[in-house]
């Protein structure tokens, strides 16, 4: 057991060493700050500067008052006096009109003294036509038709005509309306046509066949080989 204490004697006595150190301190502090002197500094001197006059805007100018500016209105005039008019008398005065004219009136004749008018004529039992192709036009003129001389010095060129149909529907005359400007050309197409082209016959009104006229053309055209 006395082994067991003998560190705690130690440890009690540096405890209390401790602490006198501490209150040492202390008492020393103490001591040094009753003999500390405060110096003051000198005031500072007062400022001098220069004197500025400041000038400050005119008051505002007052405001009319609308209400005093308002012009008096002008006192209403008088409407001038109603002028007095005389009425004239009365003046008895007659007119005298010319007499009516006789105006002439139309009389209507009687309905027996009017003249007729002539009946008009009955319609047509048929509605006319003209003659009318039966055959193929591209059958009048092919190009195995070309000229071989026209073929030759290359004549082109377009043929109008005219052709007149009689009441079988044969053609019985070809004439040139329009010349291609090649008496050749001419002179084939009207051939060929009047040999070829077939029609149905033109009718009248009565429906019975008769004589017409058609026309047509045809453009030679050198055919490409």
């Amino acid at each position: 057991m006395a082994y067991l204490d003998h560190p705690h004697t130690h440890r009690r006595l540096a405890g209390v060493a401790g602490v006198a150190a501490v209150h040492a301190v202390l008492a020393v502090g103490l001591a040094a700050g009753l003999t500390i002197t405060y110096t003051l500094a000198p005031p500072e001197p007062p400022i001098k500067g220069e004197t500025v006059v400041v000038k400050l805007p005119p008051p505002p100018e007052p405001v009319p008052d609308p209400v005093q500016n308002t012009p008096t209105p002008a006192p209403p005039i008088a409407p001038p006096a109603p002028i007095p008019i005389q009425q004239a008398a009365p003046i008895d005065t007659v007119i005298d009109f010319p007499p009516e004219r006789d105006v002439a009136r139309t009389v209507q004749p009687p309905a027996d003294t009017l003249p007729t008018r002539p009946a008009d004529p009955p319609a047509p039992a048929f509605t006319p036509r003209p003659p009318v192709p039966a055959n193929s036009q591209a059958s009048w003129i092919t190009n195995a038709d070309y000229p071989s001389l026209a073929l030759r010095r290359e004549l082109e060129g377009d043929v109008a005509y005219e052709l007149v149909i009689d009441p079988r529907g044969r053609v019985s005359e070809c004439r040139i309306t329009a010349s291609s400007g090649h008496r050749l050309l001419d002179t084939e197409t009207c051939r060929l046509i009047e040999r070829r082209a077939r029609f149905t016959p033109a009718s009248d009104e009565k429906g019975q066949s008769t004589g017409g006229t058609w026309r047509g053309s045809v453009r030679w055209t050198i055919p490409e080989r």
